[in-house]
């Protein structure tokens, strides 16, 4: 084939069309343990882990050290370590969660899903963030 004939495939391939852009999201169908569990305890420990970068006084270690004044007689005061699986979401048990909340000067506060958020867990879609 000469050089100055164009090539057929770049001509075919330039006659594609881009394909509608899709979320995965979209297409897949998320477990109710994402809804129940894992999500809500990711936002918990973006929230701890936030506060922790965003203040000099709520180090990891600092938070461990105001929680073995605050609970002195507790066999299980969470250490740096735990406070540290919170903000990576992993797994903790709720008195440590609770009581890192307090350390931190925050209460877990329960409100009921909305209408909207019932019926994207139903159907296994995520449902918008606030």
């Amino acid at each position: 084939m000469s050089e100055s004939q164009p090539n057929q495939n770049q001509n075919s391939e330039s006659n594609i069309q881009p394909s509608k852009a899709f979320s995965l999201l979209d297409n897949l169908k998320l477990s109710r343990e994402y809804f129940s569990v894992d999500q809500p305890k990711h936002e918990i420990s973006k929230l701890i882990y936030n506060l922790t970068q965003n203040n000099e006084d709520l180090s990891l270690r600092g938070i461990a050290e105001n929680l073995k004044e605050l609970y002195p007689n507790s066999k299980s005061t969470p250490h740096r370590n735990t406070v540290r699986k919170i903000t990576r979401g992993e797994n903790y048990t709720i008195d440590n969660l609770l009581m890192v909340l307090d350390a931190i000067g925050y209460k877990l506060t329960l409100t009921p899903r909305t209408e909207e958020e019932e019926e994207a867990i139903r159907n296994g879609k995520k449902f918008p963030q606030k």
